[in-house]
């Protein structure tokens, strides 16, 4: 499933130039929820008077590799993928609401035994803050901040559903005779919903 996601997120980014220029800004940042998480690119297009849409992919990988150990785990590694889609209203403005759907798949592995898999979606509305854009414009010795106008703090919150499994092994002794701790595989699976949910990003837009 690893090798899947990472396929899915490096054929997303190779058509990111094609998806460019077409668009009308791009921009690039960090993003994090309950589900997924890591650096995120932009694309927006004007849909009707004073919104955009935008296209958001994210990811983040630290490395992964397949290997057979005590566990049978499959491998060890951590990757995170995901993928929003939504609507800014007044995306111009130093303060802007927005509101979508988003998803995404984290998986997380490592020599030890534990292992966790979480996938699943979104709805969230949010409000977006331009800082230096307001501050470039009431206060007259920052008006250099106007190149960083496009620099933009986010918040959002809404209704989120996770379908996650954790593997685990949980020490239960100890044996003397071996000299050896004694551990014990556990076992974790099911569905998680949360309202309200927390996400949070920071990006630069042109």
């Amino acid at each position: 499933m690893p090798r899947r996601m990472g396929i899915a997120l490096i054929l997303s980014v190779c058509l990111l130039p094609a998806l460019a220029s077409a668009s009308y800004r791009l921009g690039v940042g960090i993003h994090g929820d309950g589900i997924s998480g890591g650096l995120e690119f932009r694309i927006w297009a004007p849909v009707g008077e004073n919104s955009s849409l935008f296209i958001a992919p994210h990811g983040f990988g630290m490395y992964y590799f397949s290997g057979n150990d005590e566990a049978d785990n499959g491998g060890e590694g951590f990757c995170s993928v995901g993928l929003r889609i939504g609507v800014m209203r007044l995306p111009d403005n130093w303060i802007s609401l927005f509101f979508g759907i988003g998803g995404g798949y984290t998986y997380d592995s490592w020599w030890y035994g534990s292992q966790s898999r979480d996938f699943g979606g979104r709805l969230f509305a949010g409000i977006s803050v331009a800082p230096f854009d307001i501050i470039s414009q009431e206060i007259d010795l920052l008006e250099w901040t106007k190149a960083l106008k496009g620099l933009r703090v986010e918040i959002n919150s809404g209704f989120q559903y996770r379908n996650y499994y954790h593997r685990y092994r949980e020490w239960i002794g100890f044996d003397e005779d071996n000299g050896e701790y004694i551990y014990e595989w556990k076992k974790d699976s099911g569905h998680y919903f949360a309202l309200p949910d927390i996400g949070a990003g920071i990006s630069f837009n042109w």
